[in-house]
C-alpha cells in the first residue's frame, strides 16, 4: 500500500491526511510484527517481541521510504517519523493492555500512547484550524498575523515583515519573479463582486506589480488564468478594485470558475525595478 502510485492531492487537507495515514499504517505493522513474535503459550513475558517489533517497524519505515521513488513517490524523513510515532502508540497500547498487574505502569504507558498518537495527528488539527480560520476570514483573503493565516502562504523570494505604518511589507530579492502566493483562497467569490487590493508604495521610484488568479482547474497556458498589473507611483497609495466580472466573462482565453478559486499571486518582474512595496489589504467586496 505505501509503495503504490498516488495521485496529486490538489489541496492541503488532502496531502496532510495521506501522510497522517502513515501512523495507522505502522501501528498495524507493530501490532502484527508484535503478534508474529509472540513466544510459545505459557513462556515468560520479555520484551522481545516489542523490541523485534519496533526493529520491523524501523525497518519496513525506511525501505518503503527508499523504494518509492521508484514507484513516482518523493522519499520523506517527516513520513519516516510519523511511521514510527504510528508503531510506538500501538506497542505502548499493547504494552498497558498487558500490564494489568501494574497500574502506574498502565497509566504511564496509556499516555504514553495517548502522547504519541496526539503528535502524530497534530498536523491534522493544524489544518483544520488553518481551514475554520479561513473561513472565518472572509471577505478578506490575506492576514499573516496568526499561524492559521499564514498556513496557505507561499514565499518566492521575498521578505514579509509588519510594516510600522500598517500592513505587511514585502521585500523582494534579484531572483526570477519574486512574489507572495495566497493558495487555496476562500473558494466560492460568486456571491461578490469585487477585488480589492490596498498596496502603498513607500519607495521613491515607481513600480509595477503583477497579479494572476487562477481557478481549481488546470491552468497552464497564459490564456487559463486571470493576469493583470498595475503601477504605484513613489509614495503612492491606491486600492486597486478588480470587477470579477473580468474573470468570469472574459474576451479571450478561459472564463474562471469563481466557485471554485484557488489562489491569487502578487508578484514582480526581475527586468523591472525591485522595491518593497506594503500590502495593506486583499479582500473581496460585495
Amino acid at each position: 500500500m505505501l509503495l503504490l502510485p498516488l495521485p496529486a492531492w490538489p489541496t492541503r487537507w488532502g496531502q496532510v491526511l495521506e501522510n497522517a495515514a502513515h501512523a495507522p499504517a505502522f501501528a498495524a505493522v507493530a501490532a502484527g510484527a508484535w503478534l508474529f513474535f509472540q513466544p510459545a503459550a505459557g513462556a515468560t513475558r520479555s520484551l522481545r517481541p516489542y523490541v523485534l517489533a519496533a526493529l520491523t517497524a524501523v525497518l519496513l519505515a525506511l525501505l518503503t521510504e527508499l523504494l518509492q521513488p521508484l514507484t513516482g513517490r518523493d522519499a520523506s524523513l517527516q513520513d519516516v517519523g510519523t511511521d514510527l510515532l504510528g508503531a510506538a502508540a500501538a506497542l505502548a497500547a499493547i504494552g498497558a493492555w498487558r500490564a494489568r498487574g501494574a497500574p502506574t505502569a498502565r497509566l504511564s504507558l496509556v499516555l504514553l500512547a495517548l502522547g504519541v498518537s496526539g503528535i502524530a495527528l497534530w498536523p491534522l488539527g493544524e489544518s483544520l484550524r488553518a481551514y475554520r480560520y479561513r473561513q472565518a476570514l472572509a471577505p478578506r483573503l490575506f492576514d499573516p498575523r496568526d499561524a492559521a493565516g499564514r498556513y496557505f502562504l507561499q514565499r518566492r523570494a521575498v521578505r514579509l515583515v509588519a510594516d510600522p505604518d500598517g500592513g505587511w511589507r514585502i521585500t523582494p530579492t534579484r531572483s526570477p519573479w519574486p512574489g507572495l502566493t495566497i493558495d487555496e483562497v476562500l473558494p466560492d467569490w460568486s456571491a461578490y463582486r469585487t477585488l480589492a487590493i490596498e498596496l502603498r508604495n513607500p519607495g521613491d521610484q515607481p513600480l509595477t506589480l503583477l497579479l494572476r488568479i487562477d481557478d481549481a482547474f488546470e491552468h497552464r497556458r497564459y490564456s487559463d488564468r486571470y493576469n493583470a498589473s498595475t503601477r504605484l507611483a513613489a509614495h503612492q497609495s491606491s486600492t486597486w478594485r478588480i470587477p470579477l466580472t473580468m474573470l468570469s466573462h472574459r474576451t479571450a482565453g478561459r472564463n474562471l470558475d469563481l466557485t471554485h478559486m484557488r489562489r491569487v499571486i502578487l508578484y514582480q518582474d526581475s527586468t523591472d525595478t525591485l522595491d518593497p512595496y506594503v500590502l495593506l489589504n486583499l479582500r473581496l467586496e460585495r
